[in-house]
């Protein structure tokens, strides 16, 4: 199932207290998702994320 990304799935997943996207597959692969989370520490996390890897910040 694939889902469009909207402003409005950003703001509910924000309201729900998600704050990133983690990209959750390898980019050789043909369907590609994100996975919502909840990082305590965004600022902390950010630092120290692979620069490799794709995120989106929800806030």
């Amino acid at each position: 199932m694939t889902i469009t990304l909207t402003i409005e799935i950003l703001k509910d997943l924000k309201s729900k207290g998600y704050n990133i996207l983690k990209f959750d597959n390898s980019v050789d692969d043909v369907v590609q998702h994100f996975v919502p989370t909840k990082e305590n520490d965004l600022w902390t996390f950010m630092g120290e994320f692979s620069k490799d890897s794709a995120t989106v910040v929800i806030e």
